[in-house]
Parts: structure tokens; C-alpha cells; sequence
């Protein structure tokens, strides 16, 4: 079954009260769009992908969520690479890094850690600080 359209299709389904369109294909999927895809979605969205996901975008991505937002890794690592800067910010509340073994911040060039109050370090056994100079000014 091959439909040929040279000119707009649209379909509506459910028009004078509620419509479902559900689809079952036993075999591949493919789509090229040459311009825009625009989608209002008034509720939830759930795919389960039995296998992996790639995804290239030539140019900028945006992801804006209203409430929490996840992102995890359930049996592997989380990479996350930027050729530049790589910046995050809470505008109230905690940014917080936990390890679950070693917690490894390293710097090419100067670390500078600047607190806008107080540094309170803890450490259960010991606190090392090693350096040709340490300047406690």
C-alpha cells in the first residue's frame, strides 16, 4: 500500500469526541522530513526502547522541564563532555556531588574555590594538603 501525496494530508481522528490511532508495525520505520515537526502533546509520553538510542543534532538542543528532571544510569557510567565550559547553577538550595568511593576534581590550570561565607572542611580520619607552598592568607 503506497500513498502518494503531492500536496497537505491531514488527519483527524475522533472528531466529534474521543479517537485513538494506534499502529503496529512488523518491520521498520523511516521518515525524512525536508523542514519543521511542531507537536503539542496534552499528556504523557512513555517509549520503551528494547535496545539503544542515537541521537545527532546538528546545531543547538534545548531540553526545559517544569518540575524535576532525571537523568540515570542504571547499570553503567554518565558522561558528560563539553568541548568549552561546562557550568552548573542552583538559583536556591544545594549543589551537591556524592562519590560512593574516591570524589577526583582536577584542574589543568589554577582551581579557584571561592565561598561567599565560610569553609567548613570535616573529615573523619584526615585532612592532606600537599604543596610546594601553602599560603594560609
Amino acid at each position: 500500500c503506497i500513498r502518494d501525496r503531492h500536496k497537505s494530508e491531514q488527519v483527524k481522528i475522533g472528531a466529534t469526541g474521543g479517537g485513538n490511532l494506534e499502529e503496529e508495525i512488523i518491520g521498520n520505520h523511516a521518515y525524512n522530513i525536508k523542514d519543521n515537526v511542531k507537536a503539542t502533546i496534552g499528556g504523557f509520553v512513555d517509549t520503551i526502547i528494547d535496545k539503544s538510542e542515537l541521537r545527532i543534532v546538528n546545531d543547538a538542543s534545548r531540553l526545559s522541564v517544569v518540575n524535576n528532571l532525571e537523568i540515570a544510569s542504571y547499570e553503567g557510567d554518565v558522561a558528560i563532555v563539553a568541548e568549552q565550559n561546562l557550568s552548573t547553577t542552583t538559583v536556591s538550595g544545594i549543589t551537591s556531588f556524592k562519590s560512593g568511593d574516591k570524589l577526583n576534581m582536577k584542574s589543568a590550570t589554577t582551581m579557584h574555590i571561592k565561598s561567599e561565607t565560610t569553609i567548613d572542611m570535616d573529615a573523619t580520619t584526615e585532612v592532606d594538603v600537599d604543596s610546594a607552598l601553602i599560603n594560609l592568607n
